[in-house]
């Protein structure tokens, strides 16, 4: 019975770090002292249509990164792109729902091992 208790309470940390870490990111517009996307995630618009890209850096006249799970490699003109946004990370929310999570799993394996027992 405790290998199964110490196997639901893995399961229940990584669905609630792979949930947390999740919320810990969102889209925002470059910043003005860092105008080039600097190796990171970004979201170019053309028209309607997003593309995300990963590993993206700025050329003189194009913006290159890697896109999809093969990682195929695109460039879009300077002159193409409509809108750009950039994947930010929030450190401090990232620590609290990781503090969170973490109290949160170990209330509940208490609770599943209090209960057996209990029932001892």
């Amino acid at each position: 019975m405790p290998d199964s208790r110490m196997r639901i309470s893995r399961h229940l940390m990584l669905a609630l770090t792979t949930i947390q870490l999740a919320g810990c990111t969102h889209w925002g517009q470059p910043l003005a002292s860092l105008p080039e996307p600097n190796g990171g995630a970004v979201r170019v618009w053309q028209g309607r249509t997003p593309t995300v890209l990963g590993s993206a850096t700025f050329t003189p006249d194009s913006l290159i990164g890697t896109h999809g799970p093969g990682k195929t490699r695109l460039a879009f003109a300077r002159g193409e792109i409509d809108s750009l946004n950039v994947r930010r990370t929030n450190v401090v929310g990232t620590v609290i729902l990781l503090a969170v999570g973490v109290g949160l799993v170990k209330l509940i394996a208490f609770a599943i091992d209090f209960s057996s027992y209990a029932n001892n």
